[in-house]
């Protein structure tokens, strides 16, 4: 395999792959203000409960939704919260 071949493949691969990540930290800083907005409601007290049933019910990670419930706390202004995720 002629190397210069090798090395301009993975600088695309690898460059890619930066920019995939970017738009996924993105996205994934919009769901967590989402879910947190959904979970504005619920009381601190009744966080970990209500996250333990939510992770439960759909199969995920229950600290998702105590991120996200922190994540909206701290920054409910939606453009100010994905700014500072950015």
């Amino acid at each position: 395999m002629d190397p210069q071949l090798l090395k301009e493949i993975d600088y695309l691969l690898r460059r890619a792959e930066a920019r995939v990540w970017k738009k996924a930290d993105a996205v994934v800083a919009k769901l967590y203000w989402d879910v947190g907005y959904c979970l504005r409601e619920i009381k601190a007290e009744e966080l970990q409960l209500a996250s333990h049933r939510l992770g439960k019910e759909l199969d995920v990670d229950a600290r998702l939704f105590e991120i996200a419930y922190y994540f909206y706390k701290g920054n409910p202004i939606q453009k100010k919260a994905l700014e500072l995720a950015a």
